[in-house]
């Protein structure tokens, strides 16, 4: 069994309701949202986080490789990968004594048959490759509550 503690640290007076640093690195979720600040969002998303706490944001990369020669197998792979990321506040929405619900949902696919991080067994490649590249599917990670 995995047990997650996270924690915010704010030098911000009592009275403001603001944002709060949060302990992470930029990659963390909180630290994802927090840069799409200030930029043009869709007014839907923006009455999404005053109405009901929830704050969205997704992203897609995708990749390809090939091989001059092989072992075995496919000379090319490529894959995408989709991930929806957000948080839900359910206690104590515009307070500083908030509770919320931290979620990224991914689905990593192929393009065909070979994604590009079983490429490298094909060249004779032992290490690891393209490694976020793989055609597992959808799953849920991190999921969190935040305090």
């Amino acid at each position: 069994m995995l047990f997650l503690c996270a924690t915010q640290v704010s030098a911000d007076d009592e009275n403001d309701t603001g944002p709060t640093s949060f302990l992470g690195g930029p990659n963390s979720i909180p630290a994802q949202l927090d840069s799409l600040e200030g930029e043009d969002d869709a007014s839907f998303l923006k009455r999404l986080d005053s109405g009901h706490g929830l704050t969205l944001a997704a992203d897609y990369a995708t990749t390809f490789q090939a091989a001059s020669d092989v072992l075995s197998g496919d000379k090319h792979g490529a894959s995408g990968v989709l991930r929806l990321y957000g948080t839900w506040t359910i206690i104590g929405q515009g307070t500083r004594d908030r509770g919320s619900i931290v979620a990224k949902l991914e689905h990593r696919h192929a393009y065909g048959d070979t994604a590009p991080a079983d490429l490298a067994a094909n060249v004779g490649y032992l290490g690891v490759n393209a490694i976020g590249f793989t055609d597992v599917g959808a799953f849920v990670a991190p999921l969190y509550w935040q305090q």
